[in-house]
């Protein structure tokens, strides 16, 4: 058995195996908590080149993301702070439309505790939403004081062709 890793940027990536950089079809893409940061037209290029030339016949692709239906405090944040928390149900509807089958679907429950966020998750959630840093702090402290904020809501999809 022969494995490749790579980690790229959607946008650019060329696939794997060949010498030279890449062009070689893959056996599994996982896409976990990746697909709420990349553009629609972006998203919807990368399923249609899985679907015609970069997964193989057996291949799977495993999606894992937000719930954004769900009202959770995650989502709650996000939608305070301007911006648009990711929706797993969306990113499964593109690639239903591309020519995906699901083949394994989870909802998956936990607790996410952001009452005294980090440095890092503050910076990050800054440069999703644009918000200042006193912003993203009032935010968290405000929502995650509410009983049940901390539980979110994400599902595993696995899809193939």
């Amino acid at each position: 058995m022969e494995t490749s890793v790579a980690e790229t940027t959607i946008e650019s990536w060329i696939g794997v195996g060949n010498v030279g950089g890449g062009g070689g079809a893959v056996d599994a893409v996982l896409l976990i908590n990746v697909l709420g940061h990349v553009g629609v037209a972006a998203r919807r290029a990368l399923f249609q080149q899985l679907m015609s030339h970069r997964l193989t016949d057996a291949g799977i692709v495993v999606v894992c993301s937000n719930v954004g239906s769900v009202r959770t405090g995650v989502v709650t944040l996000m939608e305070r702070l301007g911006g648009r928390a990711a929706d797993c149900d969306e990113f499964e509807a593109e690639l239903v439309a591309t020519g995906f089958r699901v083949a394994v679907e989870r909802r998956l429950e936990f607790r996410r505790d952001l009452r005294d966020p980090s440095d890092g998750l503050v910076k990050f959630l800054r440069m999703r939403t644009g918000a200042s840093e006193t912003q993203v702090r009032a935010a968290v402290d405000e929502i995650f004081s509410r009983p049940d904020a901390d539980v979110s809501v994400h599902k595993l999809v696995i899809f193939t062709k």
